[in-house]
């Protein structure tokens, strides 16, 4: 099996005039960049639950609009996969039990302006949480893709992605990854994901 549970799937969406979901997903690569960064390259993110061997066979957790939900991988524009060397089998039953918790939370818009005005508000620095620090709560404030995946890193290993759970973005996870490149193997390179003909 080359997808299994906890490996995690980072994407880009294409930016389109004719696609509004490629504007969001350019809004959110410039709201998760910090001063002196690239423009980051993530816009989602999504954890396998139920591999299988390729990405469009996997069932995963994803925050998408309509809410979180386990369902079958969608199609990105891009996406890499990270993969956890170090997960126990009882942190993946934790994971697997708190997603079916999880789903159906609805989306987390307000987490979404939260973090738009904290890039606002400090001018790009986003280690300061003058709004997302009142998101800690899950179920009044709704769930971002980025929130669902730290927050079962947080409550099923006691880990986070060098930020609080609460304040996680995709490129905060992205980035984490690539550093910590001994405890998240790359198990897919960044590029584009051909869906039913991925091989």
């Amino acid at each position: 099996m080359k997808y299994q549970l906890g490996d995690i799937i980072i994407s880009g969406s294409k930016k389109s005039v004719f696609n509004p979901m490629g504007w969001i997903g350019w809004g959110i690569r410039l709201f998760t960049t910090s001063p002196g960064e690239s423009l980051s390259r993530a816009t989602h993110i999504a954890m396998v639950l139920d591999g299988a061997d390729k990405l469009y066979g996997c069932k995963v957790i994803e925050a998408v609009a309509k809410g979180v939900r386990i369902q079958n991988y969608g199609k990105p524009y891009k996406c890499i996969v990270y993969r956890p060397t170090d997960l126990t089998k009882t942190e993946g039953d934790c994971i697997y039990r708190e997603s079916l918790w999880l789903r159906g939370t609805r989306y987390g818009y307000i987490r979404i302006l939260a973090h738009a005005l904290d890039w606002i508000t400090t001018g790009g620095k986003l280690n300061r949480y003058r709004f997302r620090r009142r998101m800690k709560g899950g179920k009044l404030a709704g769930r971002e893709c980025s929130n669902v995946i730290a927050y079962l890193w947080s409550k099923c290993r006691g880990l986070d992605f060098g930020v609080p759970a609460y304040a996680a973005s995709p490129d905060d996870i992205d980035d984490y990854c690539l550093e910590k490149e001994r405890k998240y193997r790359i198990i897919r390179r960044w590029s584009r994901y051909k869906g039913k003909k991925e091989d």
